[in-house]
């Protein structure tokens, strides 16, 4: 019986020991990171640019890292050549990454 005890114990601790470090090798981003880094969002029919919790008008137009252009109008060209308009609350991320406004994603759900 102690045997048996024993086994399920080691057993146990190698699996706990296991998940943990696959979780930890993933890289790990956040919504918070992503605001830090920064990105461009439309608000109230202006394109703004968010840096450290902080949004300023875009001045001119931005090229981001992956080669995505916005444009003050809210147009947004990608580097394989579509384009999309933004719509209140998008985000777009500076190293090209989107995020829909809620309003959309409850739309599309």
């Amino acid at each position: 019986m102690k045997q048996l005890l024993l086994a399920a114990v080691i057993f146990c601790t190698a699996h706990v020991a296991t998940a943990q470090t696959k979780t930890d090798s993933l890289p790990q981003v956040t919504e918070k990171k992503m605001e830090k880094d920064g990105y461009i969002t439309l608000q109230g029919g202006q394109v703004m640019l968010v840096k450290d919790s902080k949004a300023e008008k875009l001045e001119k137009d931005k090229t981001l890292t992956d080669g995505t252009v916005v444009l003050l109008n809210g147009m947004v060209k990608k580097a394989d050549g579509t384009s999309m308009q933004m719509k209140e609350g998008d985000r777009i991320y500076l190293d090209g990454g989107m995020s829909l406004s809620r309003k959309d994603k409850e739309t599309v759900n």
